[in-house]
């Protein structure tokens, strides 16, 4: 439903459930940036105790879905950004990157990869751009005599 500016017309009809639209009453949409909120959802477990759009039995399988799932959120151009739920289980909702106490379901740093994605080509040229910018800021405004970052440590050969 999101792939396409072709779908933007359909997606601001009252076609949704109860007749609710997707923005808010008397505020333009066209030209405007779309975010996608309130969206995937994917509990873990094999007890059906606690709530979730669907479901994985393990954390590999909850990596699984988590990823596949942000893949196709971030290649979709329509959108200027999203907003996962939820952060951590609550109450009846299981469908958390994190349980109730925090722990996460998975390591941070896979969460974290999923969420961001392979960075683009472009991506990592301004990275390297600004890399370079930033050292040759700090030669052009280094103070005489003080050590720089990227010095080696006094004595060592």
């Amino acid at each position: 439903r999101y792939r396409s500016e072709e779908e933007i017309p359909h997606l601001f009809r009252r076609e949704r459930p109860g007749g609710r639209l997707l923005t808010l009453e008397g505020h333009p949409h066209v030209g405007q940036p779309i975010v996608l909120t309130e969206f995937g959802g994917i509990a873990m477990g094999e007890d059906a105790d606690g709530w979730g759009y669907s479901r994985a039995r393990n954390p590999r399988d909850f990596l699984g879905l988590y990823a596949n799932l942000l893949d196709t959120v971030r290649a979709l151009p329509l959108l200027a950004g999203f907003c996962y739920t939820q952060f951590a289980d609550t109450y009846q909702e299981r469908n958390g990157l994190l349980y109730a106490d925090r722990t996460p379901k998975i390591p941070l740093e896979k969460i974290a990869l999923a969420t961001r994605g392979d960075p683009a080509p472009r991506e990592e040229q301004i990275r390297a751009e600004w890399h370079s910018r930033m050292q040759r800021f700090r030669r052009e405004h280094a103070v005489p005599g003080s050590p720089h970052p990227s010095d080696p440590p006094p004595g060592a050969a």
